[in-house]
Formats: C-alpha cells, structure tokens, sequence
C-alpha cells in the first residue's frame, strides 16, 4: 500500500516538480520496505517448529 506521498512521487518523479531530496526518500523508502519484507520472511521460517521443517525434508538423523 503506498502512501498519498509516494504516490505523488511516483506520478512527478520525472518532472522538475519533485526534488531530489523527495526522490532519494522515495527509493530508502522501498529499500526498506524490501527489506522489511525479507526480514519477515525470514523471521516466518525461523519460527516454524523444528519437527514441521524435518518431516518435509530428505534429511537423515544419525545416532
């Protein structure tokens, strides 16, 4: 979901409408949004349980 500001952006980014100083937050803006994604992602599978992971995959457990 964009915010009305990076929309704004979006829709004048190639004018002279828009500074750069508005352009260079608009892209750490989705930088950070991607990267919250991955972090999420991320965080997802470290919190599934252990026996979910090893019943769906090849792995062999030696004693």
């Amino acid at each position: 979901m964009m915010s009305a500001l990076n929309m704004w952006i979006s829709a004048h980014k190639d004018t002279d409408v828009v500074s750069k100083e508005d352009l260079s937050f608009d892209q750490a803006n989705g930088r950070l949004q991607r990267e919250n994604r991955i972090l999420k992602e991320a965080r997802e599978i470290l919190e599934r349980p252990r026996g979910a992971s090893r019943a769906n995959s090849r792995e062999v457990l030696v004693n």
